[in-house]
């Protein structure tokens, strides 16, 4: 009968396992972290790569292939993980129950995967409860009372990945100031977990950590974080208030989406990155006027289609644009973005239809959401069909040029010049007036922008009429009409408020009151 499992098992490993970059003598089998004894059959793990390296894929069997392309399996007995690993990958000893009667773990262990120990004898012969590995947090073993509350032990410094989710009687539970790190969904889908205390040494809360814990209903994080996941509270649908620690940089993309009930959020101004849907689906949001809406000094989201031909400045002292912030905004021709903007998060101007020009102010470009490629490998302007112009300061084209700002292009077919930001006032600038029409040409070498310019044809009021924000380019003419003559759309904006007369004087005049030019009208 003995033979005729282990004749089983050899045929699934011919199939599942393949091992490359093995060293075998006589006795010993070895590979990269790991080593195998064939005649005690005790599996030794060096390093934390060993853990994964050696080959189990759920079966708990090494298997080699011979010259003459048989296969020899092995069955461990026994395995030793050393002093020298910290980490346990997932699914890294799952599935060794039948022959692995004894694994011995350090104290060093830290970080362990998911499903790591699961199916073993080792943890079958654990007793109920809480279940540590090394100085972890493993699992909750056996059926959990009604409304538990628990306090981990104070000399765990990590919580393994899934470690208690789906523990739907679990209400409470308080995480030792000893605790460096928690595992991607720790307590996700824990349906009745109202209370969740966190010590103050948790450096990062992972994806999905806290997913669909229904009952919380408040949560502080520690000023120790520095970052928030993908998803880490989404779909916590009675969760009113967060409060979140100063020293979070980055909150991940829907890390408390659909939080419903969500209305108020502390937050600090050191947060950069704001990622896609963070906090979107939450009554916060919701209660939120159209317009743009900020969080701490983050521009999170555009509510609301704003009026046709909007152009956007950014406020000064902001740090970053979240994910999606103008997300099909398709009423936005243009936008300045100040220097003090570090972080641009994907999918910013996505669908931006109607955008033409992007004026960025700071010299060093901002850190823009690229992935490592497939369908999130896009720039911060996808299906930004009419932006022609993005302009930047004098001297920082080529560190712009890099930076992929585009839908999986760099900037190879877009216009990228330079502006000058202060002086406006000095520039070679003419203008000529003729039926109803005025023409500005830029003489100068650089680009400038007409936002800070006035066209007035009243000797008392020189500030009658300020140009909407358009660049002209070196040697570029832009065309404005009078009030008399007809225009809709984008070209309304180009229309001034009052009526050329012949023999009159026009004056370009600029943001200081100083007449640039004086132009007859003929």
């Amino acid at each position: 009968m003995r033979r005729k499992i282990l004749a089983m098992f050899i045929v699934v490993v011919i199939m599942v396992t393949g091992l490359s970059s093995v060293v075998v003598s006589a006795e010993m089998i070895s590979g990269n972290g790991w080593s195998f004894d064939t005649v005690s059959r005790v599996l030794t793990i060096t390093t934390n790569e060993g853990t994964t390296n050696w080959g189990n894929n759920g079966h708990g069997y090494i298997g080699i292939r011979n010259a003459d392309n048989s296969q020899t399996v092995y069955s461990v007995n026994a395995v030793i993980i050393q002093d020298s690993v910290t980490a346990i990958g997932e699914n890294a000893f799952r599935n060794m129950s039948y022959w692995t009667t004894s694994i011995t773990i350090p104290n060093s262990i830290t970080r362990v995967g998911a499903g790591a120990f699961d199916n073993t004898v080792w943890l079958n012969n654990q007793p109920n409860g809480v279940v540590y590995v090394g100085r972890v947090a493993y699992t909750y073993k056996g059926d959990m009372p009604t409304n538990t509350s628990l306090s981990l032990q104070a000399f765990i410094v990590g919580i393994a990945s899934s470690a208690f989710s789906n523990q739907i009687n679990l209400a409470s539970i308080t995480i030792p100031d000893s605790v460096m790190n928690i595992g991607e969904r720790a307590f996700m889908d824990c349906t009745n977990l109202e209370t969740v205390t966190i010590g103050n040494s948790l450096t990062n809360i992972e994806r999905e950590t806290f997913r669909n814990c229904s009952a919380l209903t408040s949560i502080t994080i520690p000023d120790s974080v520095t970052s928030i996941g993908m998803q880490a509270f989404m779909d916590c649908t009675n969760l009113e208030s967060v409060i979140i620690g100063d020293s979070v940089t980055s909150i991940g993309s829907w890390a408390f989406g659909y939080c419903t009930n969500i209305t108020s959020i502390t937050i600090s101004d050191s947060i950069t990155d704001i990622e896609l849907g963070a906090f979107d689906g939450t009554a916060w949001l919701n209660n939120q006027p159209n317009g743009m809406v900020y969080l701490g000094k983050v521009a999170y989201r555009h509510k609301g289609n704003p009026p046709v031909d909007t152009s956007i400045t950014l406020l000064n002292g902001t740090k970053g644009i979240a994910g999606g912030a103008f997300f099909q905004v398709r009423n936005l021709i243009s936008i300045t973005i100040p220097d003090t903007v570090t972080s641009i998060g994907r999918r910013a101007f996505s669908y931006c239809i109607n955008l033409e020009s992007v004026t960025f102010r700071s010299i060093t470009p901002p850190n823009i959401f690229v992935s490592s490629g497939g369908v999130e490998d896009r720039g911060i302007f996808t299906e930004c069909d009419e932006l022609t112009t993005i302009y930047v300061p004098i001297g920082s084209k080529p560190a712009y040029e890099v930076v992929k700002l585009l839908d999986s292009t760099y900037l190879t077919d877009i216009f990228l010049g330079d502006y000058n930001i202060i002086e406006i006032g000095g520039l070679e600038v003419s203008a000529v007036a003729e039926n109803g029409y005025i023409e500005i040409c830029n003489l100068a070498d650089k680009a400038i922008s007409t936002k800070v310019l006035y066209l007035s044809n009243d000797d008392e009021d020189y500030f009658l009429w300020q140009m909407p924000s358009v660049i002209i380019r070196p040697n570029d003419t832009v065309r404005i009409k009078d009030s008399e003559n007809n225009s809709n759309g984008f070209l309304k904006r180009m229309q001034t408020n009052f009526e050329l007369n012949i023999g009159e004087d026009l004056r370009l005049i600029d943001s200081e009151g100083n007449v640039l030019t004086v132009v007859d009208v003929a």
